[in-house]
């Protein structure tokens, strides 16, 4: 696979990952415990994987953990704490 396309699924994966995990977070109760949204990353990613197809469906589920890891904590925090300054 072009790397330009593996980049593309990691990435565009991400986004789908960290938007879900954000909904989820809007609409469960607040008094889930935080392990439930450390375990909802990598089923989440996981299953990006395999729905974007192709020969490595983990592979693309490991990516894409790793970039939504990196994206949330580096996007969404930043975000997060400007606003809240």
């Amino acid at each position: 696979m072009d790397w330009l396309v593996q980049i593309g699924i990691w990435a565009s994966g991400a986004v789908i990952v960290v938007g879900v995990m954000q909904w989820a977070k809007g609409i469960l109760p607040k008094t889930l415990p935080t392990w439930v949204y450390s375990l909802m990353l990598p089923i989440a990613a996981i299953g990006s994987g395999i729905a974007a197809g192709g020969d490595n469906n983990i592979f693309n589920g490991l990516g894409i953990w790793a970039v939504a890891q990196l994206g949330y904590e580096i996007i969404i925090q930043k975000v997060k704490q400007r606003l809240e300054k």
